[in-house]
């Protein structure tokens, strides 16, 4: 495959430079070069033209860029398998390579294109894989925000549209889990689902402060014998719980 070199660096090459008479080499739109000889003369060739009417210039090769450094660009062309284009934008800036691997979704970094093995994109599915880092200070996986400035419009903050055409029973619009274990789930037919433990496996109250809900297993009493009262562990009892922010309460 021929080349086309663009350089920096300009010289007269062997036999001196072509005549102003000299005979132009080739065919029509073919770019005229020194050819080299001795005498010097023009040369041509139908990898290298120029289309006045489109304004196009054809290069039937790679194009080598050289700045007389030490190195070089090369702009090398993969056999296209149909016509391409490929449009430049009207703005100023740089332009970014492919960058990680299959699938990795490209960002900036610090001025160049990057890729992360935790942020993943299946263009098969449709999915977008966020992974987060181990991290030692908050960091939300995910930190989002937006500003509603429009009393007539009815705004949704986070919305999922599933068209469930087939799925298992035990589908859910919302799995949030702990280590693998799920903790809070929405069931496909809109059922909120907290996930039942024991008395003892509860965070204080104190802790998780007032408000917060939660199903138990193992009370001492029924919900209509006990309700109001504080929760006790080590019965058979399924009922459900609220911190007062000091206590748990059947309830």
């Amino acid at each position: 495959m021929e080349s086309l070199t663009l350089s920096a660096s300009f010289g007269g090459g062997g036999g001196g430079a072509p005549s102003a008479g000299a005979t132009p080499a080739g065919s029509a739109g073919q770019i005229q070069f020194h050819d080299g000889q001795v005498p010097a003369g023009l040369g041509a060739s139908a990898n290298l033209t120029w289309d006045d009417t489109a304004k196009e210039l054809g290069v039937g090769g790679d194009i080598n860029l050289d700045d007389g450094g030490t190195y070089a660009t090369t702009l090398q062309l993969v056999t296209p398998t149909a016509d391409r284009t490929i449009s430049f934008p009207d703005a100023t800036g740089t332009v970014a390579l492919v960058a990680g691997s299959s699938g990795q979704v490209a960002y900036n970094s610090a001025g160049a294109q990057a890729g992360d093995s935790g942020l993943l994109y299946d263009a098969t599915s449709g999915s977008l894989t966020v992974g987060g880092k181990t991290v030692s200070a908050d960091a939300p996986v995910i930190n989002l925000s937006q500003t509603w400035d429009n009393a007539a419009v009815t705004f949704t903050g986070l919305k999922l549209d599933v068209t469930n055409t087939a799925s298992a029973s035990g589908s859910n619009l919302l799995d949030l889990q702990v280590g693998g274990t799920s903790q809070f789930q929405i069931t496909s037919t809109g059922l909120l689902k907290l996930i039942p433990k024991t008395v003892g496996a509860l965070t204080a109250a104190a802790t998780v402060g007032a408000g917060a809900k939660a199903f138990v297993t193992d009370s001492t009493s029924t919900l209509s014998s006990h309700h109001g009262q504080i929760v006790v562990g080590g019965g058979t009892n399924f009922v459900p719980v609220f911190s007062d922010g000091t206590n748990w309460i059947v309830g």
